[in-house]
């Protein structure tokens, strides 16, 4: 309303006649119809487009030029949410697409397995969760992000948890990111782009538009499957961008100290700079012995080949033979692995929903560091639990699913999760129940029409008081007795 308020019509025109050029324009068809008939489609509706020969956008890569201080912005929102941003900014990163350095160091940083950056922060009491990642914004410039989930004392000790990361980002810089990381990549993105569905529609075509306004026409199709150079140059090159004085942090929690507030939305922040003690200790940070390097995933498959059709026998007797044949259709060396547990009426409690939510918080928390590398290796193991029942799904590559299998099944009755972790994962739950009243209204109304449908179901603020006094014994207790009874 601000700012486009009084905006004529031949102002838009001078505007659309400056940019619009087809060769700013990148487009990409999708459809149930024969290649020549999609080109006719584009020839027709979009040939009409000029090309006005406009040069190339080009922005100013110094949105956050570096500075010898620690810079962090406090947000307060309107949730009840607590997390710390690590953002870094990178140059144009185009050229690396085949050796991807960005990913790589990702996946480390990122890693949810056993001797990461996260599994020390989930034993110090500090985070829930973490998610790592990079994005090119522009031609001329991208960045580096990690978002971690904070614990009360988390966002109490957020300098600890800098000191951590930077410890690990220096251990990268040392000995380089392991060398059996590519291959394994390598791999798995060979075998994805065999056999992964690569989605269709429009969530087809937007990808590959986008990825034609930064790579050659040739490339961009298999642009997140082109894991054909290996170059260790590349990744010392983003390593060398991941320092403190090319970092924003950025902190938000409720009851952050903010002193300003921004015009649109009213929300309450505050920034500052530190250049003494604060910084410099993320200059030489402390090597941590807990914290290593990802080692060589079991998980990635090591045979893909397809499974002949085999009839196997289950019964033979008089009146009756019994054949199963596994289901070849779709040629593909997947598999999806998908066991229901039923239970009986007798547990349709409000206590027992939310013990089940719990349930579940706790089983994927306590098998997270055991089955990460599973997931990384294409495998993907879901569990959800409801007054019908407990229902667990393993799908991927099926040289491994049986692998994880076997470890899931020995840590659904049997939980071991220290009371730490087990009040950070309840705290986490408590806050997502609590902030059902702020869901967004299309959210609010589903849940309201499962109240009123089903014949048992109660709404998260209805759980939230159970939730409150579970404790991980009586969860553990309950584990044991849902598979008795069910």
């Amino acid at each position: 309303k601000e700012t486009l308020g009084g905006t004529t019509r031949e102002e838009l025109l001078a505007f659309h006649r400056e940019h619009y050029s087809a060769n700013r324009m990148t487009l990409a068809l999708t459809g149930p119809a024969s290649l020549d008939a999609l080109e006719k489609l584009a020839r027709t509706h979009f040939g009409p487009v000029p090309n006005l020969q406009r040069p190339e956008l080009r922005y100013p890569a110094d949105f956050l030029p570096p500075k010898a201080a620690l810079r962090t912005l406090r947000m307060e929102p309107v949730k009840d949410l607590r997390s710390m941003t690590l953002t870094f900014p990178l140059p144009d990163l185009r050229g690396t697409v085949q050796s991807k350095p960005t990913d790589l160091i990702g996946f480390v940083l990122g890693n949810e397995g056993p001797g990461r950056v996260l599994a020390q922060l989930k034993r110090e009491g500090l985070a829930t969760g973490i998610s790592v990642g990079s994005e090119q914004d522009t031609p001329d410039y991208g960045a580096f992000e990690m978002r971690i989930s904070l614990t009360p004392e988390g966002l109490d000790k957020h300098q600890r948890i800098l000191a951590l990361t930077f410890s690990t980002i220096a251990r990268l810089q040392r000995e380089g990111v392991p060398g059996h990381l590519f291959k394994e990549r390598q791999t798995l993105a060979r075998l994805d782009e065999m056999y992964r569905d690569k989605g269709d529609g429009v969530m087809r075509a937007v990808p590959l538009a986008n990825a034609l306004m930064d790579h050659p026409i040739e490339l961009a199709e298999r642009v997140p499957f082109l894991w054909t150079q290996d170059d260790p140059a590349a990744a010392r090159r983003v390593l060398g961008q991941l320092r403190p004085d090319n970092l924003l942090v950025t902190l938000v929690a409720k009851g952050l100290a903010t002193d300003k507030t921004a015009p649109i939305y009213g929300t309450r922040y505050g920034y500052s700079e530190d250049a003494g003690p604060a910084y410099a200790a993320l200059l030489a940070p402390p090597a941590v012995a807990g914290i290593t390097l990802p080692q060589p995933n079991p998980y990635v498959p090591a045979r893909t080949t397809l499974l002949p059709v085999q009839p196997l026998k289950l019964i033979d007797e008089p009146g009756l033979s019994l054949y199963y044949a596994q289901d070849t259709e779709f040629q593909r060396p997947l598999a999806a692995h998908v066991l229901r547990f039923r239970l009986p009426r007798s547990m349709a409690t409000l206590r027992n929903a939310a013990l089940l939510r719990l349930y579940t918080e706790v089983v994927k928390e306590s098998l997270n560091e055991a089955t990460y590398a599973a997931s990384e290796a294409g495998l993907r193991f879901t569990i959800n639990g409801s007054l019908d029942g407990i229902q667990l799904a393993v799908e991927g590559y099926d040289d491994a699913a049986g692998k994880l299998l076997d470890v899931l099944a020995a840590g659904l009755v049997e939980i071991p999760l220290p009371a730490e972790r087990y009040a950070a994962l309840k705290e986490r739950v408590l806050r997502e129940l609590a902030g059902f009243e702020r869901i967004d209204a299309h959210l609010a109304v589903a849940e309201a029409r499962r109240r009123a449908l089903r014949e048992f179901h109660w709404l998260p603020d209805e759980e939230l008081p159970i939730a409150r006094d579970i404790t991980l014994a009586q969860v553990q207790a309950f584990a044991r007795e849902l598979y008795r009874r069910g």
